[in-house]
């Protein structure tokens, strides 16, 4: 069949895809023209930590990071099939991705009993190669050290959250992240003092220095308290910050060794600069469910 492309999906019935936002922060429908890449993500939480799905010379080459990450593929899916019109490629895009920016009419559906075993049917036909742990191809390093450079590139465009994620699964790539991630342009600390100690946890970002204050800024309700960062402000289940009180916010620097992808030990801090900090500029009116 000419001019369409695939999207997998876990989803059974679908008859419309509507765009929804992605690692790429815009709202796409994702789809491929390779039916083989279509099926792998059909499988929820597939993920570049447990796999590598690369194109070499037309052939789909998916490897198995990590020991028994493809037992999660002897399960269904669904590979539909859409109008190749409205998709296109677009810088910044893995090659194998095309998007649309519409909703798109499913054209027809594949139910896939076991996706693995669909996919051993491509190896055998030429179309895609399988390495199971521990072989891979030789462009993979034994140490998957490869993955340092996509998620510190991530982190520094601003997909928060990324080289933690990355040091959560192989920590021994922690040193080799924290090298290449850029230096921070400005360290803060928040206090209710007009004072700063010798040594002291800075952050990269106000947001962060607000949930690492070990002062009692926040309001509790009921003896705890549930916040998570969204949109480079603070939503809470409950509670909320304690507006009654004074903090300052400390723009900091000095000799600065990093703990996290966000914050430092710093020794030897010098003040460049001290104001009130406005709390409500950080409080988001969306609340936890």
């Amino acid at each position: 069949m000419e001019n369409v492309v695939f999207h997998g999906s876990s989803a059974r019935d679908l008859k419309i895809l509507k765009p929804n936002e992605s690692t790429h922060m815009k709202d796409y429908v994702y789809a491929t023209s390779y039916p083989m890449i279509a099926l792998v993500f059909s499988v929820n939480n597939f993920g570049d930590f447990d796999f590598d799905l690369t194109i070499k010379d037309g052939v789909v080459i998916f490897t198995e990071r990590r020991n028994g990450a493809f037992d999660k593929y002897n399960s269904p899916g669904f590979l539909y099939t859409l109008d190749a019109t409205n998709f296109k490629q677009l810088e910044g895009l893995w090659e194998a991705e095309v998007v649309s920016e519409q909703e798109e009419k499913i054209i027809s559906c594949e139910h896939v009993d076991n996706v693995f075993e669909k996919l051993k049917d491509y190896e055998k036909s030429g179309d895609m190669k399988i390495y199971r742990y521990p072989n891979k191809p030789d462009f993979i390093p034994d140490d998957d050290s490869d993955l340092v450079y996509k998620y510190v590139k991530f982190e520094n465009m601003g997909h928060r959250g990324s080289v933690d994620n990355l040091i959560y699964y192989f920590p021994e790539l922690k040193e080799k992240a924290f090298s290449l991630l850029d230096n921070p342009k400005c360290l803060y600390y928040i206090s209710k003092k007009r004072e700063v100690l010798d040594s002291i946890i800075v952050y990269d970002n106000v947001v962060d220095a607000i949930l690492g204050c070990k002062e009692n800024l926040f309001v509790r309700d009921n003896g705890w308290l549930s916040f998570k960062k969204e949109d480079d402000k603070i939503a809470f289940s409950k509670g909320g910050f304690n507006l009654e009180d004074e903090f300052y916010l400390y723009s900091i620097s000095g000799d600065i060794n990093r703990i996290s992808t966000h914050s430092f030990e710093i020794s030897n801090p010098k003040i460049e600069s001290c104001e009130f900090l406005d709390l409500t500029n950080y409080y988001s009116q969306t609340k936890l469910k």
